[in-house]
């Protein structure tokens, strides 16, 4: 898919270079711009889902803490097709935070007993998501205009790959039967912080959890020179997130946490969060 989004791309780009009359350039006579930009957003609907859905530390040993910035980094490199119209690509990474916590009724693994029909509870501190990020994108602006200068409007279709990064987390598994659990009366099953780290989630062979993007943004560029130019903006994106039915199960009944879990969460946290506010930089040649 990243493929023929980068083939699109260089198509229209070389049919759109023949033409060389002044309306295919931009301010001061410039045909290309990239920009290097940051993303920043704040996941309270998805923190507040996550409260409300019960998501707080049995004990101290778990941090309390809720995510307050998602981050990400862009560039982009736009080829200017009439002096308001550009066509652009970007690639980026952002870092965000996700948790689990859930009950279960049913039977685990622990070392090597089996735990059949016990229920429990399992929490989680921060989970850390990196994503990866390809769009081809067009950007336009008022009849008049000169790109990159000045207010502008930007539409994309993209996809992005999600995977859980690689370290060692905080984790709390406890039983439970029906009385205590209603109670509040969990038992911590022994060694479990020692088995969950063992047994926490296969990396190895976990899938990358693919999202499709379609983007709205609005973006404003205020010229330094003849050449730099500080751009802010805001973006609205829709999510979608394919499930188990379009992509392989890499479920594993050996690890605690399963792909679908991480897959759920990054769901859950990308349709949330909608709105996120850019700030960069544009050089125009």
């Amino acid at each position: 898919m990243k493929n023929t989004f980068i083939l699109i791309f260089i198509l229209l780009i070389s049919y759109t270079s023949h033409s060389q009359n002044n309306d295919n350039e931009g301010y001061f006579g410039a045909k290309n711009f990239a920009t290097v930009e940051v993303l920043l957003s704040n996941p309270m609907i998805y923190n507040y889902r996550s409260r409300r859905n019960g998501n707080t530390p049995l004990n101290k040993n778990l941090d309390e803490s809720s995510d307050k910035l998602n981050t990400g980094f862009r560039i982009n490199y736009g080829r200017i097709v009439k002096r308001n119209v550009a066509l652009c690509i970007e690639a980026g990474i952002d870092y965000s935070n996700v948790y689990l916590e859930y009950s279960n009724e049913g039977s685990y693994y622990y070392n090597k007993y089996y735990y059949k029909g016990m229920s429990y509870v399992l929490k989680s501190e921060k989970l850390d998501i990196e994503t990866y990020t390809i769009m081809p994108k067009v950007e336009f602006s008022t009849k008049h205009a000169l790109l990159p200068l000045g207010f502008s409007h930007q539409i994309g279709f993209g996809v992005s790959t999600s995977k859980l990064k690689n370290r060692d987390y905080n984790l709390e598994l406890y039983q439970y039967n029906d009385d205590n659990y209603y109670n509040g009366n969990y038992q911590m099953v022994p060694n479990s912080k020692e088995f969950i780290k063992d047994n926490f989630y296969n990396y190895a062979n976990a899938n990358r959890i693919k999202t499709y993007t379609f983007l709205y943004a609005l973006s404003v560029r205020t010229a330094i020179t003849k050449q730099i130019f500080i751009n802010y903006g805001f973006r609205y994106a829709l999510n979608v997130t394919l499930g188990n039915f379009f992509t392989q199960n890499t479920d594993d009944i050996n690890y605690l946490i399963q792909n679908s879990d991480i897959r759920r969460e990054v769901a859950r946290q990308k349709t949330s969060n909608i709105i996120t506010f850019n700030l960069g930089m544009t050089y125009a040649f």
